[in-house]
């Protein structure tokens, strides 16, 4: 057994960090096909994109179209850019 730290947020603050960061209009919920009452983790730290998250980073900023499971990609670019610390992410969705 082992104990971690995580930065905890609700889907909606999620929302307003990637609107704000990005200029986009967004639901983690609707990207990420969540149900409610549920909660999701990931983990971050500083690297690179890969091509393809690149690519749909890209289009995001430029159009603001949100695609399936993209979530993660925003917030590695936050995480990129300091607009988000690394570390372990907790996000909660009920509503």
């Amino acid at each position: 057994m082992k104990q971690e730290t995580y930065w905890v947020l609700e889907y909606d603050e999620l929302d307003k960090l990637i609107k704000k960061h990005f200029g986009h209009q967004y639901s983690c919920v609707t990207s990420e096909e969540w149900s409610n009452d549920s909660a999701w983790t990931w983990m971050f730290k500083i690297e690179p994109l890969n091509e393809w998250e690149q690519k749909d980073l890209d289009e995001f900023q430029a159009s603001g179209r949100i695609r399936n499971w993209q979530t993660y990609v925003l917030m590695q670019d936050m995480v990129n850019t300091g607009a988000l610390p690394e570390g372990n992410y907790l996000v909660e969705a009920c509503w």
